[in-house]
């Protein structure tokens, strides 16, 4: 769809409609949006007046009740201490009536007590609320109080005046009461007839009756709050934030709405603010007001704090429906706004409709029709313009297309790979035979969309190529062509002129053949041809860059050398193909013993060697050696023999151990011998000692050399004799090395390495031989000399 006039003209008329009834909505929505939180504030503030004072009230009420129970002449005489059991009893009974009768008016009374000053503080009248109705205490089940704060504290106090206690959660101690709930003792001294405090009057006030009225009068849709004068949540929204105290954790008001610390401090009797509220059943932001509910209207330190909330949110849901409303009227104006829009683009574009569809019919190579020449206007300006360029425009087509044709025909005949692209490098004007074949494209001409896909499949430096103007030779590259299949190219661009705009010339050729035989001399010359693992030179050159790459980023890095033990009994028992065989099973077993970003290779031989990258610890090296030696160990079948070989493995650390290639290489070579020497079928990691045995090593494989030269090996016999009878049996040859030095070395000294070195094999000892009876009769008495020797404590052998 084109983006002309007419869309423009709709777009700008919406745009301006819906301008202007934004700006209106917006001015509406905030004075809406005013109005209802002053009308919330207002109606929050005046609701917790109300509830605050009736709730106060209730309070006062119920202390009045118990002043006026304080002052009934049979209180007063049950205070007195010189009455009679017999009036005593009287009096017990009548307030007892009076307190039941009480009790039943008021269901929120949980019992009426009148205490005693004496015995202690003992109980002289007690009725209790119960689940099966009112009870009084009998004589025996009076208790003694005088332990109770309640108790002393209301005796102390003067006439006329009260005691509150903290409202407090708690199982209630009356009969067939089980459930906790919230209460207020509310007491008062009683005096006798000499004006003396000898008794009180309690009543256990049930504030959940009263906390569930201040639920009921509550606003709709309004959160309630009731705090103590420590800022304990009371009543909460949320249960679990209640009477915390009571569970030895503290919820408190002035924490989720820090203004009402005001009030707590008592320099504030109410707060009416928006708050933050971070409780997460709040809702966030919320319009709050706290009052005090006073509870003694002789003091002002005995209050609670009542707070009515309600969440912005709620209070602006009556807005929605404005907002709805506004954008149906945008939605109108608009709508309208495009209609008119559409009625003027029609009259103003006719004439410049026709224009353009003359031209796109000369563009597809038809003739022009007629054009509104003939207007004074600047459309007929315009339309004797275009005539004019029409007629230009195909005289230079007749010429283009003599000259394409004979460029067409150079670039047909040129063997190598021609694409002809804009200047951009992004539309195809041109592609040989040879290009179209390799690519795909339709033979009766090139196909924007084939060159597409082969440029995608190609890779995107070709892309960044195109766009600069600068001209490139021989640059190699991959191309993919129909079916997928990969291909060297090399490739040339070159800026040239076509159909006289500018263009660029891709000459690609394909050196896929070179680039094959490139990669196999390299995997010849970089890869052990048996098992295909990078030989040493190649191993050299990656374990050159991981040291390069750790020492940057100071990691470390392991390398494990590693050698078959035995190898050689395999190659001379089984044959040499055999031998071929395990080394490629050896090499899965290492490969599957590693990770992919290790490197493992073969060396020489029968040895090995695994580079470990970016290791945290020489443990995760220990890991990766025990599986190696693991899969080595396990049961190998060659041509139909089972084969159990194990390996020697050696490891050395970068940069513990050593900062290059071949000081690494030679420390893990060293740890190998050690662990040869330590049983084989192990593995021992490098230490400074490993280096002196390797260097006494090489010294004992040159002194070896050196006595084979100058015949410094002697061969002495032991006899083996017969206890029973002591006689000689036969003998046992046993090779001695006289060294330099001036001492003899035993075979244990010297043997395995004669063995490793191959040197055994020109160690001749030629024993001159005798007939077989002078052979017996020179050995026997040779043997019994010995003997003798032997039995006397001379172990030292004689030739």
């Amino acid at each position: 769809m084109r983006f002309g006039i007419a869309l423009k003209l709709a777009v700008v008329l919406f745009l301006l409609a819906g301008l202007v009834s934004g700006l209106t909505a917006y001015y509406l929505f905030v004075v809406s949006h005013s109005l209802l939180i002053d009308a919330a504030e207002s109606k929050l503030s005046d609701a917790a007046l109300v509830m605050a004072r009736g709730f106060s009230g209730e309070v006062n009420s119920v202390a009045g009740n118990v002043n006026l129970l304080a002052s009934l002449p049979d209180s007063r005489q049950l205070a007195q201490d010189d009455v009679s059991d017999t009036d005593r009893v009287l009096a017990r009974g009548r307030l007892g009536d009076v307190f039941s009768r009480l009790l039943q008016i008021h269901p929120e009374y949980l019992a009426l007590r009148f205490i005693g000053a004496r015995d202690f503080g003992r109980e002289q009248v007690r009725v209790e609320r119960s689940a099966k109705g009112l009870r009084r205490a009998g004589p025996f089940e009076l208790q003694e109080k005088g332990h109770f704060d309640y108790v002393f504290e209301t005796l102390a106090l003067p006439l006329d005046a009260f005691f509150l206690s903290r409202v407090r959660l708690h199982p209630s101690a009356h009969a067939d009461h089980t459930e906790a709930h919230p209460y207020l003792l509310i007491a008062t001294p009683v005096a006798g007839t000499d004006g003396q405090i000898h008794g009180l009057i309690v009543v256990d006030l049930d504030l959940g009756t009263l906390f569930d009225r201040l639920k009921v009068e509550a606003p709709q849709n309004a959160d309630l709050y009731l705090a103590n004068a420590d800022g304990d949540f009371l009543l909460h929204p949320d249960p679990a934030r209640v009477f915390g105290f009571e569970q030895g954790r503290r919820f408190l008001i002035q924490d989720q709405f820090p203004p009402v610390a005001a009030i707590l401090q008592g320099s504030a009797r109410q707060q009416v603010s928006h708050m933050q509220d971070d409780a997460p059943q709040s809702g966030g932001a919320q319009v709050a007001t706290f009052v005090r509910a006073s509870l003694d209207v002789q003091t002002e330190d005995r209050f609670l704090l009542l707070g009515l909330g309600v969440p912005v949110r709620r209070i602006l849901q009556g807005t929605n429906a404005l907002k709805k409303d506004m954008l149906q009227i945008m939605l109108g104006l608009g709508i309208f706004a495009i209609i008119v829009a559409l009625l003027l683009s029609r009259i103003l574009t006719r004439s410049l409709n026709q224009m353009a569809h003359q031209v796109t019919s000369f563009a597809r190579g038809g003739v022009p029709g007629p054009l509104p020449v003939s207007r004074r206007d600047e459309i007929g300006t315009l339309a004797q313009r275009v005539q004019a360029m029409t007629q230009q425009i195909s005289t230079q087509l007749t010429e283009l297309k003599g000259k394409e044709r004979s460029l067409n025909q150079v670039l047909e005949a040129v063997p190598s790979l021609i694409v002809i692209l804009d200047q951009a490098g992004e539309r195809l004007l041109f592609m040989n035979s040879g290009a179209r074949e390799r690519f795909a494209c339709q033979s009766g001409g090139p196909s924007e969309m084939d060159w597409e896909m082969a440029c995608s499949r190609g890779n995107l430096a070709l892309r960044d190529m195109l766009r600069t103007d600068e001209s490139v030779f021989d640059r190699e590259m991959v191309f993919q062509d129909a079916t997928d299949a990969a291909f060297w190219g090399l490739l040339s661009v070159i800026p040239i002129e076509y159909h006289d705009r500018p263009a660029k010339l891709l000459s690609i050729v394909d050196i896929s053949q070179r680039k094959e035989a490139e990669e196999r001399i390299y995997h010849q010359a970089n890869y052990h041809p048996l098992t295909d693992l990078p030989n040493r030179v190649l191993f050299s050159e990656r374990l050159s860059q991981a040291l390069e790459l750790a020492r940057r980023h100071e990691q470390k890095v392991a390398l494990l050398f590693l050698d078959l033990d035995h190898f050689k009994s395999v190659n001379d028992s089984l044959g040499h193909s055999a031998g071929d065989q395990l080394l490629i099973e050896t090499t899965h077993r290492i490969r599957s013993a590693i990770r992919g970003s290790d490197t493992a290779a073969h060396l020489s031989g029968d040895e090995f060697a695994v580079m470990l990258q970016d290791i945290t610890d020489p443990v995760v090296a220990e890991s990766v050696a025990l599986k190696i030696i693991e899969n080595i160990s396990q049961r190998a079948e060659l041509g139909g023999t089972e084969v159990f070989i194990s390996t020697s493995l050696g490891i050395a650390l970068y940069p513990d151990d050593g900062e290059c290639v071949e000081r690494l290489l030679q420390k893990a070579d060293s740890a190998m011998y050690a662990a040869k020497a330590a049983g084989r079928n192990t593995f021992r990691f490098f230490t400074p000692q490993m280096q002196q045995e390797a260097d006494a090593r090489l010294r004992l494989v040159s002194d070896l050399r050196n006595a084979l030269e100058r015949s410094q090996f002697e061969l002495f016999y032991q006899p083996i004799v017969r206890l029973a009878d002591e006689e000689v049996l036969s003998f046992e040859a046993l090779l001695r090395w006289n060294h330099p030095d001036g001492t003899v070395r035993l075979p244990g000294q010297f043997l395995a390495q004669l063995e490793e070195t191959g040197l055994i094999s020109g160690l001749e000892v030629v024993a001159e031989g005798v007939e077989k009876t002078e052979q017996r009769d020179f050995f026997r008495d040779l043997g019994c000399d010995y003997a003798q020797g032997w039995w006397f404590g001379r172990p030292e052998p004689r030739r």
